[in-house]
């Protein structure tokens, strides 16, 4: 046992907390949704990738939401110009709670989640699969594979709607008028839900 006062001096334990803790902030009903239904994940750090890659390893989604969001560089937007700023993966499905993965690909590399986007055994839901697979082609340099794509799907229903009668479409489709392969006219059309941009 050490008797001297500075062996004393470490043994102390340390004074308590003075500082004012901050006022616990209630959430808007929008951000406790967001944080307690759709458990949203910003990922922007090499920890919380390597904690993202492992989690969806865990869920083992058998399909998932994906969405890219671009960027212009140095003032030029496209393709070769541009960047792609963020991956959003979102995860929904029988046994598997809502969950949604936003990927700051200026912060962080996506390369962990890579295989996700690979993989043939998990099917990828993109609206307007063109888009997001000219990108990843370019940028990550991998081809997105087993894809599911609501704007392609519904132009090829819709161009077999077009060669039956009315009559035939109403027993199909009741009450069906023309509408947009738009997300927000999809949306609309199939699920009466309203998408603000």
């Amino acid at each position: 046992v050490e008797t001297s006062s500075v062996g004393n001096l470490r043994r102390k334990k340390p004074p308590a907390h003075t500082k004012k803790l901050p006022k616990k902030v209630e959430l808007s009903k929008y951000e406790q949704f967001m944080k307690e239904k759709l458990k949203v994940h910003y990922i922007a750090t090499e920890e919380d990738i390597i904690a993202a890659s492992r989690h969806l390893r865990t869920l083992a989604p058998t399909k998932i939401g994906l969405d890219f969001e671009t960027a212009s560089k140095n003032g030029n937007f496209g393709l070769t110009n541009g960047s792609i700023r963020l991956i959003q993966i979102g995860v929904d499905e029988p046994g598997i709670a809502p969950e949604q993965f936003v990927i700051d690909c200026h912060r962080v590399s996506p390369d962990r989640i890579l295989s996700l986007l690979t993989s043939k055994k998990v099917e990828k839901q993109i609206q307007n699969l063109t888009f997001e697979q000219s990108w990843a082609i370019t940028h990550l340099g991998v081809q997105i594979k087993n894809i599911y794509d609501p704007m392609h799907a519904w132009r090829e229903i819709h161009k077999k709607l077009k060669t039956m009668s009315p009559e035939e479409v109403e027993a199909i489709i009741p009450g069906y008028e023309p509408h947009s392969n738009s997300l927000a006219g999809l949306a609309y059309a199939g699920l009466n839900i309203v998408l603000p941009k």
